[in-house]
């Protein structure tokens, strides 16, 4: 039983480590790029990287605050998917 419940603790260690990394990561490139096109870019990516996605995606609030737009995506081929440009209406 011992044995079983180090494995899990390393488990969980290992999991931590990673969102640590993935949040420095993201820290790193807040704080040293001044593109929010590639502040976004780099946000998605250690998302997609810690959580094991096939597609992470970012949507910003527009000024009007009527509508979400997609900023940033990985996982989809940005010449073929509407995606990149679309907008969700709320409200």
């Amino acid at each position: 039983m011992a044995i079983a419940e180090t494995a899990e603790v390393k488990s969980i260690r290992d999991e931590h480590e990673r969102a640590l990394d993935a949040l420095l990561q993201i820290s790193y490139a807040v704080g040293s790029v001044m593109d929010l096109p590639e502040i976004l870019t780099r946000i998605v990516a250690e998302t997609s990287r810690l959580f094991e996605a096939d597609v992470c995606s970012v949507f910003l609030l527009e000024d009007d605050k009527k509508r979400l737009r997609l900023r940033a995506t990985q996982g989809h081929d940005p010449v073929k998917n509407i995606f990149r440009w679309s907008v969700i209406r709320i409200g």
